[in-house]
């Protein structure tokens, strides 16, 4: 099953989790295309499997097999690697001379066909320094990620062994990606011996409002820093060396990383170890292996500094998952076993059972919630398990049957549609939930989870889109709807265009498609889009006679929009009135405290608001916090964190531009404060000419009295209101 880690909020990254073991072949197919839709002939095709072992940092990428397109840019490749339906990804590549590189992730089902376009190829390129300004040759640069519009996910693409997002820098320590995808933005990781290894995410990106560079650029510049380095050793409780043991060391403040820039080694026999080429910061370190393991301790390295980390062997927790109605074993379902009330991800493991349905993981004494997907099944409640030092420690997990669609996708004659995409409304967020594509009959079958979204009250819906024919269709289903046929109708046309408060057109500004239930909504998949240079997006094949909105959010500096879509009766186009979006060109900051006034640290806040672009920010060691791009307007702050085993919140209102905001966290949830900007002060300042108010100051310069009030407050008015009727009286 594919797993959206997220990372604080900053993005999504596809992990993913596989089975993959020799069973009979499957033929894994598609069609390159080019620019002008046309087939391509020649095309170098590569593909992958992805395995995620649910040990820290084990993601595995396996080359699967290498072909070319032939003339009618048709593509196969056979394969002994197997994944479990809904539990694996195929990562297709194709590349050819004078275009970009193509590529899409396909989930595995009864037939994979997929589909990649090659465009006209972009350029991304820079400089590598040292801290002196002096040019890094020999540095590996990787694209470690990168956002692709139209899509929501970032994709790991410059993971190894994939070759196709690697460059190293030359002599005068340039490098360059020069076969990119058009409009695409990325993230980049650099590596060279000796010097500090620099990656440019942070908790904060958002990948739908863009990465940090953008297709086109050519000047980047990057600073190589002094390598730091952990050394340490390993020993038990006896004070022995635990010689071989994996150690990981992860970022403190973004955890999830890990995954990515993989800083892992294995201790020597005497159980020495070391760190080389980190940068300077916070790093947790712990030993991750099948035998050991040891709390994770926090390290803040400088330069270089001397860790000694305990192990012990820990204990056994075994989790058996059977089935709901036969009571038989479930395999191959994916156990997720994290430490209650820890922040650390080095407490979490994702492991797969054996045949006979049972896992075994050696852990920490304390409390654990596990969680169990397996395919074909409902995802079961987290379980708390209590795990004791030197006892049995044994839980059983039972699954429900998940709900199963079967059907057709026809055109209004009657005939069978192959390709087209099938879903179900409202989308639950989960991988396995996502977009399947009829056969060459027009038949799919899907799985769901109606209790997964049961928040709906019964209201589903399950659409077909064919965005080739420009039909569309969505019905109403319910939970126990088995067997359906779609007939495709006549899609809906969308046009519009995104300006700044200028009036200018936004170009890379995002637009996604929501759809309306009665009391909800939800993305509607597949239709995402990104504004062009002037400022204007197109959505096809939109299913018609249902409610829509459009939901906007600019590029970096800009804010966000919503606009309600209303279709004409007698047509199939619509033109949406332009949409202005302001300028993120604010902040605000403060600080996170506890009901004692102590500052919080690692405290993860959320800002949102009307036109207000998505705001993430955590607190640094003295509880201070910094929102760096909001608008002008009402802010809304989220704020939770875990303290000794208890959760507290806050929900704080602001406005853009506030500062010394002051967000107390409590065990009861509190909020509805309105904690205004404050304005700059008026102490030492010359009045204003207030002879067009009919005020005219006379005389030596003196005191004045001055009234201020808030006009939107009735008080205020009423008050003001008061004073005018004595105004006689005061004079």
């Amino acid at each position: 099953m594919p797993q959206v880690i997220s990372t604080s909020g900053w993005m999504w990254i596809m992990v993913v989790s596989a089975v993959l073991g020799a069973a009979e072949a499957k033929t894994l197919k598609g069609t390159v295309t080019g620019p002008d839709g046309a087939p391509v002939d020649g095309a170098a095709v590569s593909v992958y499997a992805t395995q995620f072992r649910g040990e820290w940092l084990a993601l595995e990428i396996q080359p699967v097999g290498q072909t070319t397109t032939c003339s009618s840019g048709l593509f196969s490749v056979q394969t002994d690697v197997q994944m479990p339906p809904n539990e694996g990804c195929w990562l297709f590549f194709a590349e050819k001379p004078g275009l970009s590189i193509g590529f899409s992730f396909l989930q595995d089902a009864s037939e994979v066909t997929t589909s990649l376009q090659l465009t006209a190829p972009q350029t991304l390129a820079g400089r590598i320094e040292d801290i002196h300004g002096n040019p890094v040759a020999g540095a590996g640069v990787r694209l470690l990620v990168l956002s692709v519009p139209g899509e929501h996910e970032c994709y790991t693409l410059g993971l190894e062994p994939i070759p196709f997002f690697v460059a190293e820098t030359d002599a005068q320590g340039r490098f360059e990606f020069a076969n990119l995808p058009k409009n695409c933005t990325a993230e980049l990781m650099v590596k060279k011996a000796g010097l500090a290894t620099f990656h440019t995410l942070t908790p904060n990106i958002n990948p739908q409002t863009g990465l940090t560079f953008a297709v086109g650029q050519e000047d980047i510049v990057l600073t190589l820093s002094k390598a730091c380095r952990i050394s340490g050793r390993v020993s038990d409780q006896d004070n022995q060396p635990a010689g071989h043991v994996q150690i990981v060391a992860i970022e403190a403040d973004f955890p999830t990383i890990g995954i990515l820039t993989r800083n892992i080694t294995r201790a020597e026999a005497d159980g020495t170890f070391s760190f080389s080429d980190l940068a300077a910061g916070s790093y947790l370190l712990s030993v991750v292996d099948t035998d050991w393991m040891s709390k994770p301790v926090a390290v803040e390295v400088k330069t270089e500094v001397g860790v000694p980390l305990k192990v012990v062997k820990g204990s056994l927790l075994t989790v058996t998952v059977v089935d709901g109605i036969s009571n038989q074993p479930v395999g191959s379902a994916q156990v997720n076993v994290s430490l209650l009330d820890e922040r650390s991800s080095l407490t979490s493991r994702t492991v797969m059972t054996d045949p006979e349905g049972k896992v075994q993981c050696r852990v920490l004494p304390g409390t654990y919630n596990v969680s169990v997907y397996a395919p074909g099944y409902r995802s079961s409640r987290s379980v708390a398990a209590v795990v004791e030092d030197g006892k049995v420690n044994e839980i059983t997990i039972t699954l429900g049957a998940t709900a199963r669609i079967a059907g057709t996708v026809t055109d209004s004659d009657g005939r069978p549609v192959a390709g087209a995409h099938v879903f179900v409304l409202p989308f639950s967020g989960n991988a396995r939930d996502a977009i399947q594509t009829t056969d060459e009959n027009g038949h799919f079958t899907r799985g769901w989870d109606p209790e997964q979204i049961s928040w709906v009250q019964g209201e589903f819906y399950l659409a077909a889109i064919d965005k080739g024919s420009n039909r569309a269709v969505i019905e109403p289903i319910d939970a126990d709807t088995t067997d359906i046929q779609l007939t495709l109708q006549p899609g809906l046309t969308i046009t519009g265009k995104v300006i700044g408060p200028d009036g200018g057109p936004l170009a890379g500004a995002g637009v996604n498609v929501q759809f309306r239930g009665s009391s909800w909504s939800s993305t509607l998949q597949g239709y995402t889009a990104q504004t062009d240079q002037d400022g204007m997006y197109r959505f096809t094949a939109i299913p018609p006679q249902q409610r829509y909105y459009l939901s906007i959010y600019g590029p970096t500096g800009y804010g966000t929009g919503s606009v309600n879509l209303e279709f004409p009766t007698d047509g199939d186009r619509v033109t949406v009135p332009d949409t202005m979006l302001k300028l993120a060109n604010l902040s605000v900051s403060g600080k996170v405290v506890d009901e004692d006034g102590n500052p919080l640290e690692g405290v993860d806040l959320f800002g949102y608001g009307s036109g207000q672009p998505s705001a993430q920010a955590r607190t640094g060691t003295d509880g201070t916090f910094v929102f760096d791009a909001v608008c002008q307007g009402d802010l809304s702050i989220q704020a939770s964190y875990q303290k000794g085993g208890e959760y507290m919140y806050s929900n704080t209102r602001t406005e853009g531009g506030a500062r010394d905001v002051t967000i107390v966290l409590s065990p009861q949830r509190s909020g509805g404060r309105f904690m205004p900007r404050q304005p700059a002060p008026l102490v030492g300042k010359l009045l204003p000419d207030l002879s067009a108010y009919g005020v005219e100051l006379q005389g030596q310069a003196g005191p004045v009295l001055v009234c201020v009030w808030d006009w939107r407050q009735r008080p205020s008015r009423a008050m003001v209101r008061q004073l005018a009727e004595r105004a006689d009286a005061l004079a």
